[in-house]
């Protein structure tokens, strides 16, 4: 697929329109920056008898000049409209917008990515802060039963409300 291509898919988009919607972009841009320039107006030749065959039929001009439509066989006023609205300087506008928005696209998928690595070592974090929460909140359950036992036996002279406190802090933390 050459540079500039579209080539990205929406969910439930069918092969078929997939292949129909990648566009060369850069070849796009090429061919409506060496046509002729605009504005391309649609527009009817007027009806007069002496335009024979091409009385009344679409045409799209440039600057007084038939670009599409004489001669060239029967063009609705429809088609003659959407020819003329696909002028150089709308392909190339529509071209630098398209663009714009794949780069966006781009931008946005590789934040998701950035976003989702972080997630995941933030998670890993929260796991790793929680197990240390666990193994603290084990040890401090243990320096208040030392506590307790050590006063209940006489081997230390804490305050019985020391201790008392030190549980009334060890509930406060979450198990």
């Amino acid at each position: 697929m050459p540079s500039g291509a579209i080539v990205g898919t929406l969910p439930g988009m069918d092969k078929t329109t997939q292949q129909a919607a990648q566009v060369d972009l850069a070849a796009a841009e090429e061919r409506a920056k060496a046509a002729t320039p605009g504005p391309w107006k649609a527009t009817t030749y007027a009806d007069s008898p002496s335009m024979g065959k091409f009385r009344r039929q679409s045409v799209v001009i440039v600057e007084d000049a038939v670009l599409v439509g004489y001669g060239a066989g029967p063009l609705t006023a429809e088609d003659a409209a959407h020819i003329a609205g696909m002028s150089p300087d709308v392909t190339c506008a529509l071209d630098d917008r398209c663009r714009a928005a794949e780069a966006a696209v781009e931008r946005l998928r590789t934040d998701n990515e950035t976003g989702a690595a972080l997630l995941l070592e933030m998670q890993a974090e929260r796991d790793e802060a929680l197990a240390d929460g666990v193994r603290l909140r084990k040890i401090a359950e243990q320096m208040v039963s030392d506590a307790d036992a050590s006063v209940r036996h006489g081997w230390i002279a804490v305050v019985p409300q020391s201790v008392d406190a030190m549980r009334a802090l060890l509930a406060k933390v979450p198990a």
